[in-house]
This record gives C-alpha cells, structure tokens and sequence, in this order.
C-alpha cells in the first residue's frame, strides 16, 4: 500500500539509543485515482503510522527527498510491511508509541535507502566520485583555513575525501600523497565530525578513518617513508583510536583469545586488547623519544602508560598485534573492500 510521509522526527529506544522516526498515512485505493489527494493526507490522523529506522545520512536524505514528493503528490512510499515489526518505543516527546520497527534491528545492521524506498532509486543513484587527489588538496586547504575542522566547507571535503576511500580502498595501496592523506584523515578522529556523523555511506566513520590511517602510517613504516615530523600524528592516531585498535585486533583475528573464550563460555577478558593497544602507543612513544624526536603535549599520555611500562610491553604489541593487523587490513583494500571496518 502506498504512503504519504508526513514528517521525519526522532524517537529513541532504550537498548539501541535515537531513532529515525517517520509518519505516513496509508492512501485508500479510491483516492489515488484524481490529481491530488485530499488534504487531510498531509496532516496526522489516528489513520497515521510510525516507521523507525537506525539513522544514517543517507537515509535522511532520502526520506527528506521522498517528504517533497509527497508534499507534490507524487512517487509515493510503498514500504514492505513485511520488513516490519510492531513496538514500542519512545517518540520525540517522551511518550510511548506503538510504531513499525525495520527488520534492520533484528540483523543489527544499518538499513540502506535502496532497501526502504525502493522507489527512489533514480534519486539515489550514486554521484560522480571526485578523484581522490583533488578531495585530498580540497581537504587540506579547507583544514588550513578552519578553527576546528567544523564549518561547512571542511565537512564537505571530508565527506569528499571519505567517498573517495569507500568507493575505491584500493587506491590506498602505495598512494603518492599517503603522508599527507594519513595526517588529514587522522586529524578528523580530533574534531567534530564523527559525532555528528557515527556512519557515512553505511560505513563506521571512526573505524573507517582509524583503519586507513593506521594502514597509511604502517605503509610508510614498512616502506621508510616514515618522516621524523609524522611520529606525533601517528602516536596521536593511537590514543584516540585505542578502542578501534582493540576492537580490530579480535574482530579479524580468529583466533583471538577473546574469540576462543566467546566459543567456550570462558570469562572474557576485555582488558587484553585494550592493553595491547596501549602497548603499541607506548612502544611508538618510545622509539620516538630514542630518535629524539618528542613533543611536550605528548608528556601527559606517557607518563600514564609508563606506571604499566613492563606489562604493557612484555607481550610484543607491535609485532604480535600491529603488524598483523596491519596485514589484514592490506589484504581487504587488496580486495577492494573496507566493509571489515563496520565492526561494533
């Protein structure tokens, strides 16, 4: 049955966090016969249903483009109610409302907007992809240029720059410009971004940037391309990515003790790979500190690593973990493929 989308709102459930709340009225098969709809259509009824959906900007935008087509009276939302279930959940105003739950929810995954609107793919087709070295220079200038990587040219460019991973990782493999491209892309785990943006094109946008720097800084170590002025930014990538590294380390190592333990219904340790992460940072810290190459802000993460020296680095991180990792991740844009990094 096809749907006039009244509004987009938010709504929230407790377990899963803000939703992505849609209204619509169901259309009577003899009204759809004249020009326009009745108005009544357009306003909330007891007839009006409630969709919810986990957000992405992808799919706002798109509900956005199909609210102006119902607004218009044309290409109407056809939802397959069959992809939905009846809750409960908490609507913008703290009341409780039965409404239509995706079945996204039940796969833990983030619904696509080709999946629910089916009917806008025209609209959704997919735009020209800049070349990544053109969003590279555009995001590097528009950075120079801001106080906090927050106005609305940067976020573009960002959002450019992040396309340009997603649609063709395997661009990342030997890239003329990755010390730059690294120190850019790690720059946005320090501002603004990933809050307002937790996922870009449905993927991860904190594991996504953290992957590919990572990959970018352990290329150039791998290859000693690696200049004395990066040490920073990469020991940088490592504090604010710890929970990424952690993550990763277990969720592509099969044979992660965290893994085993899951399988055997053994406690799990979660502090291991935490630890391994912070064994990595600090073993950077102190190869940087050897060449003689430190910066004062970085005074205040050694110190606390440093009351845990011996333990953190008596397991190996860098070679036990780092490189493997490393490994894996060139393995996967080999494949053309960063869908890995959409771990939890």
């Amino acid at each position: 049955m096809k749907h006039v989308i009244i509004s987009l709102e938010s709504g929230k459930i407790e377990s899963v966090g803000p939703l992505l709340l849609i209204k619509a009225n169901p259309i009577q098969s003899e009204d759809m016969s004249g020009k326009k709809l009745p108005e009544t259509y357009h306003k909330e009824s007891p007839n009006t249903k409630n969709f919810v959906f986990k957000i992405t900007v992808d799919l706002i935008d798109a509900f956005i483009k199909a609210l102006d087509d119902s607004k218009a009276d044309k290409n109407f939302w056809e939802p397959k109610m069959d992809d939905y279930v009846l809750d409960k959940i908490i609507d913008f105003d703290g009341k409780e409302i039965s409404a239509y739950k995706h079945h996204s929810f039940i796969l833990n995954q983030y619904p696509t907007p080709q999946e629910v609107i089916p009917n806008q793919n025209e609209h959704l087709k997919k735009p020209k992809i800049m070349n990544i070295n053109d969003a590279l220079d555009s995001c590097l200038s528009n950075m120079k240029a801001s106080t906090d990587f927050n106005d609305n040219a940067t976020v573009s460019s960002i959002k450019d720059l992040l396309s340009c991973v997603i649609e063709n990782p395997a661009e990342l493999i030997n890239f003329a410009n990755e010390e730059y491209l690294s120190i850019v892309l790690s720059s946005v785990l320090t501002c603004q971004f990933p809050l307002d943006y937790p996922t870009y094109k449905d993927i991860n946008v904190r594991n996504l940037v953290f992957a590919t720097s990572y990959y970018l800084y352990m290329h150039q170590l791998e290859t000693g391309r690696f200049y004395d002025k990066d040490w920073p930014a990469f020991i940088t990538l490592l504090h604010c990515g710890r929970n990424e590294f952690a993550k990763f380390i277990v969720d592509t190592n099969p044979f992660a003790p965290e893994r085993i333990n899951e399988i055997t219904g053994r406690p799990i340790d979660k502090q291991r790979s935490l630890n391994a992460a912070k064994g990595l940072e600090l073993n950077m810290m102190l190869a940087a500190k050897s060449k003689g190459i430190w910066t004062e802000e970085l005074t205040e993460w050694y110190d606390e690593l440093c009351d845990d020296k011996n333990d953190l680095l008596e397991n190996d991180p860098f070679r036990k973990e780092a490189i493997p990792l490393y490994q894996v991740i060139t393995n996967n844009l080999k494949e053309n493929d960063v869908t890995f990094v959409n771990i939890k």
